[in-house]
C-alpha cells in the first residue's frame, strides 16, 4: 500500500507526463475552436485542473479522448460566456454613448442626466479591480485580452471581473430604480 504523499508524487508524476504530451496538440485543437490563443491557453489550463479533480482514468487512450472532449466543450461554454459579456457590454456602452450623444432638455433631458449619473455613481462604487475592467471596456472600447494586457491579468480574470461587474450594476441600478 503507497503512502498518501507517495500516491500524490505519482499523480503528480502522472498529470506532469500528460500535460507535457497533450498540451501542445489541446492548445492547437482549441485555438481552433476559439481562434484566440490567450483564451485558448485559459482552456487548456481549465482542462487540466478539471483533470486534477476528476481522478484518474482507466487507460492513457481514455486520457487523451477525455482531455480533448472536455476542451471542446470548455471552449465552446467559454466562446458563449464572451459572446454574452460582450452583447452586453455593448448595449451598456451603446446607451451609455447615445446618452450623451443626445441633446438632452426638458424633464426628460433631466430623468436622463440622472440616470446617467446614476450609472457612473453605480461604476464608482465597483471595487477598483471591477471598475478598472468596465471603465477600459465601456470609456476606452478595449478588448478583453487588451484590458488584460494592460491590467497584467489573466484574460479569464478579466472576463470574470466583467461578468461579476455587471451583475453588480444590475443590482445595484435595479435597487435604485426601486427606491424611486
Amino acid at each position: 500500500m503507497l503512502s498518501r504523499g507517495e500516491a500524490n508524487r505519482r499523480r503528480d508524476h502522472q498529470l506532469d507526463g500528460l500535460f507535457r504530451q497533450h498540451s501542445d496538440d489541446l492548445r492547437r485543437f482549441v485555438i481552433g475552436v476559439v481562434k484566440d490563443p490567450v483564451l485558448a491557453d485559459d482552456v487548456v489550463q481549465s482542462v487540466f485542473g478539471k483533470l486534477t479533480e476528476h481522478g484518474p482514468l482507466k487507460d492513457s487512450a481514455s486520457y487523451k479522448a477525455w482531455l480533448f472532449t472536455v476542451a471542446y466543450r470548455d471552449a465552446v461554454s467559454a466562446l458563449r460566456r464572451q459572446k454574452s459579456q460582450s452583447k452586453a457590454i455593448g448595449q451598456l456602452a451603446s446607451w451609455l454613448q447615445s446618452q450623451q450623444d443626445e441633446e438632452i432638455g426638458g424633464a426628460d433631458g433631466l430623468a436622463r442626466k440622472e440616470e446617467i449619473e446614476q450609472v457612473r455613481a453605480a461604476i464608482g462604487r465597483l471595487p477598483d479591480a471591477e471598475q478598472a475592467v468596465v471603465r477600459l471596456r465601456i470609456y476606452q472600447h478595449q478588448k478583453f485580452r487588451e484590458i488584460a494586457d494592460e491590467l497584467q491579468i489573466p484574460l479569464g480574470t478579466a472576463l470574470s471581473r466583467m461578468k461579476t461587474a455587471m451583475r453588480r450594476l444590475a443590482d445595484d441600478l435595479e435597487s435604485l430604480s426601486e427606491i424611486e
